[in-house]
């Protein structure tokens, strides 16, 4: 099935997203059976398009399911004849819903095989409408975001240590480098090198 995270469909007037549990049924056990995975699909798609009102069809509706017991995320894409605004109204103040996706999943043939007890319906979400308007604001402010993330890298890059400038060495700076590096080498060789003796 489409994913609901698809763009408002050409021709539509906007979308209304929603969300929904059904308790007790396995979503493992119900992808695991392709035919009963499609009725569960077509039963849901016919319950919210008939709950979200006149002017929807199943087809306007894309699902997206996910484990716990199986939650259900919808879109509706709503056609430009009708407004998208009444079809969040609808499905907010329906108290059919419920009832009404639980009594077409339970005709789907073999459904019982995948569940664990009788079928109920919590955590009902309504989101806010989605317009063809919205949808070039949300692009802007991806650029923004695209955009910050780049000056913060070539700033992080900016940022970093540069090499320090290669000093000349004197004669007497020379020699003395040559000390210590002599000093610094005598320190770890008796330190690391169990045959040499503690000094005492």
């Amino acid at each position: 099935s489409a994913s609901v995270r698809n763009a408002v469909r050409s021709g539509s007037s906007g979308t209304v997203t929603m969300s929904m549990a059904v308790q007790n049924m396995s979503y493992s056990s119900l992808l695991a059976n392709p035919a009963m995975l499609e009725g569960f699909q077509k039963a849901a798609k016919q319950a919210i398009a008939v709950e979200a009102g006149v002017g929807i069809a199943p087809e306007n509706v894309d699902l997206e399911l996910s484990e716990g017991s199986v939650v259900i995320q919808a879109r509706i894409q709503v056609p430009a004849a009708v407004s998208p605004s009444i079809v969040q109204s609808n499905l907010r103040s329906n108290s059919m819903l419920a009832y009404e996706l639980i009594t077409r999943v339970n005709r789907v043939d073999s459904i019982a095989t995948v569940c664990t007890g009788a079928l109920r319906v919590s955590k009902v979400a309504v989101s806010d409408v989605v317009t063809p308007a919205d949808e070039p604001l949300l692009t802007t402010r991806s650029s923004t975001s695209t955009s910050r993330l780049d000056i913060g890298s070539t700033a992080s890059e900016g940022t970093r240590p540069r090499p320090e400038p290669t000093i000349p060495l004197t004669p007497g700076r020379r020699a003395d480098m040559q000390k210590l590096e002599q000093s610094s080498n005598k320190c770890a060789h008796s330190e690391d090198d169990p045959s040499v003796p503690p000094s005492t």
